[in-house]
């Protein structure tokens, strides 16, 4: 059926109204003259409505005279209708070839790039992604996937892996950092051991360099552990890099004042929102309110104009500055102690590294009736031998 549709309206048609009391003559002739009619309605009992080709309709007044019926031509339609519908309003034909000129030239082309969250600031990464050949505008038919990769990782060394994947007017850029290796040490460049902290050693293994101490020996801070000069009688004085783990039994003191009061940031309920309309590279910021706070949080909200993947050259950055003031709130002391506590213990876990803590205690008092003060005593056994560079020849 869609087919003839699809004829017919290439060929041309006319809807007539054939009335009379004998229409099913009418349409009895038409078929055996072979004269196809088609989409026949009743309107009443005397009159039909249907539809007929342009070539045909010029052979229905002989018909209409043979089977005593009237027929009335209601509209035409057809390719060659609409063909001079369209060319009588030249101002319809031309926006519309514009607007599709428009529409593909917008769908050809790239309005949105969205990035992986990654360590690299935004704002550097994205102005290297320009320079490696994908920016808003571009055609997308242009980017070479495979190029922009090798540009960027030669643009930016951190980079061990980065892919653009196109869709639609969209592209989506995923990536990832190389994974930063340690320094490494100079076995050539002569060094000491000394001690990290004060503490009896539990255990000492010097691999390289002239050992010091031993097990059970009470150490201070800053001692030497390992000697980076070694002489002997058959080549005399030279220096090495001392290397080897010395463990001790140390005892770790940490403490701090801390207010039972803080200052937040409470919303006033005062809220000034502004819009920007972006439109392509270029920004129109859109008329709103003078209102300026002194105090404020912010709020940015990029919305991009799409159907789909399909991002046009047009979105609205909406900001919304909401007033603050400033307020001291009472803090209960047993939530500052219990903070403090475990700031304290974040502290003495960052300093002992790999080591095990064998006792631990904390200790609170007041200093004042806005203030508490916290304390942190702790046995603790850790890797106390620092390198110390020899310095001259």
């Amino acid at each position: 059926m869609l087919i003839l549709n699809i004829i017919n309206f290439f060929r041309g048609y006319v809807k007539i109204r054939i009335s009379g009391k004998h229409t099913e003559r009418f349409i009895n002739i038409c078929a055996k003259k072979n004269i196809y009619i088609w989409n026949i309605k009743r309107i009443k009992q005397d009159i039909l409505t249907a539809y007929i080709s342009m070539t045909a309709f010029d052979m229905l007044e002989d018909i209409a005279i043979s089977s005593e019926t009237e027929i009335e031509e209601i509209k035409r339609g057809g390719i060659k209708v609409f063909i001079k519908k369209v060319l009588r309003r030249s101002g319809l034909l031309i926006g519309f070839i514009i607007a599709t000129a428009l529409f593909l030239w917008m769908t050809s082309r790239v309005w949105y790039i969205e990035v992986a969250e990654s360590g690299i600031s935004e704002a550097v990464l994205m102005e290297q992604i320009r320079k490696a050949g994908i920016d808003i505008g571009v055609k997308t038919s242009s980017i070479d996937t495979v190029k922009f990769q090798a540009q960027m990782m030669n643009i930016n060394p951190q980079i061990e892996w980065i892919w653009a994947e196109k869709s639609g007017t969209k592209i989506y850029i995923d990536l990832r950092e190389k994974v930063k290796k340690p320094t490494p040490i100079d076995i050539n460049k002569p060094c000491n051991l000394i001690a990290t902290h004060a503490g009896e050693v539990t255990f000492s293994m010097i691999t390289e360099g002239r050992a010091m101490v031993s097990v059970g020996n009470h150490v201070s801070e800053g001692q030497l552990l390992a000697g980076g000069i070694l002489d002997s009688s058959v080549v005399g004085a030279r220096g090495v890099h001392s290397q080897g783990t010395v463990m001790a039994d140390v005892m770790i003191r940490k403490y701090g004042d801390y207010l039972l009061t803080k200052e937040v940031e409470v919303p006033t309920g005062r809220v000034k929102k502004s819009y920007t309309l972006v439109f392509g590279k270029n920004e129109i910021n859109l008329p709103s309110k003078k209102t300026e706070f002194v105090n404020k949080t912010t709020e940015t909200t990029k919305i991009p104009v799409k159907i789909g993947d399909i991002y046009f050259p047009l979105s609205i950055i909406k900001k919304t500055e909401q007033e603050t003031i400033t307020k001291t709130v009472k803090l209960s002391r047993e939530e500052v102690v219990l903070w403090a506590e475990k700031y304290l213990d974040g502290l003495l876990q960052k300093e002992i590294g790999s080591g095990t803590i064998i006792e631990r205690y904390f200790f609170n008092e007041d200093i004042d009736e806005n203030t508490v003060r916290v304390r942190l005593e702790a046995m603790c056994n850790m890797q106390i031998a620092k390198e110390q560079p020899i310095e001259g020849d």
